[in-house]
Order: structure tokens, then sequence, then C-alpha cells
């Protein structure tokens, strides 16, 4: 693999390169019972790696929350040890509890910033179903995808 492994499977335009040498010597590319079983396969894989994925970061998770609580139980912030230095830092997260009062404060603040640039796709399609229209400021694009059902 090279230094930037994006480099192996993506082109010059960052697209999926269609040639990967590994899918060519393993599977007939022309042909579309290899490649849901190329694809099959990939998802395999993939359901593996987040499963040790997921036991990694609960694991991590527990470390963590244990270290914490030392930290706090002896009045401290961070501690030098034989790996690293250990830091502890504490963020404030925002969590909408009442969607109605936010958006009143909104309007009256006129803190529009407060909110980030994501649009719900589900408001976005019924908006586009009744009207016909994207609503202003707004554009779309198509994005093909493949639904893939695992044979019994």
């Amino acid at each position: 693999m090279s230094d930037d492994f994006l480099d192996d499977i993506l082109d010059e335009d960052k697209e999926p390169k269609l040639d990967l040498p590994e899918l060519k010597d393993l599977y007939d590319m022309d042909n579309i019972g290899d490649l849901s079983k190329a694809l099959y396969d990939i998802r395999a894989k993939e359901d593996e790696i987040n499963a040790l994925k997921s036991d990694i970061y609960q694991r991590r998770e527990v470390a963590e929350k244990l270290i914490i609580e030392k930290l706090e139980e002896q009045n401290i912030d961070s501690i030098k040890t034989d790996v690293g230095t250990i830091s502890k830092k504490v963020k404030l997260y925002p969590r909408v509890t009442d969607m109605d009062a936010l958006r009143d404060w909104v309007v009256q603040t006129g803190r529009l910033d407060i909110l980030t640039k994501h649009v719900s796709r589900g408001v976005f399609a019924e908006v586009f179903e009744d009207t016909g229209a994207y609503p202003d400021g707004m554009d779309a694009y198509d994005k093909a995808t493949i639904t893939f059902r695992r044979s019994k």
C-alpha cells in the first residue's frame, strides 16, 4: 500500500478506481454475478471490521471513563505516565430539548449561526414533492446507491 492509501483506490478526480487489481484477480469484472459476490465479500469483511471497531471503541470508552474517575479522585486534570501524558478536558456539547423554543430564540436574536448547514433530506423531499421546486438557496443532486440483501 502506498503512503497515501487513497491513491490505491481513487483516481486523479478522487473517484473510485474501477480497475482495482485485487478485484480483477478474484472476480470477473464483466459478470454481474461475480461483481455481486465481490460486493458480498467486501460487505462481509466490512461487517467484521466494524464489529472489531465497536469492541475496541467500547474498551477505549471504559478505559477513558476509569482514567477520568482516577484523575477526579486525585483532583488533577493531567498526569505523566510511562507511555505519555494524559489530560482531562471538559467540553460543552449542545443538545436541542425544545425545537420550538430554539426556533423562537433564533428568530428573536437573529443568530442563525448557531445552526449548522445540514438540511433534513425528508423535509427537503417533502417540499420538493409538494411544490416541484427546491427551497430558495438550495440545489440537489442524485446519487445512485446499491441495496444488497444477502441470500439465505
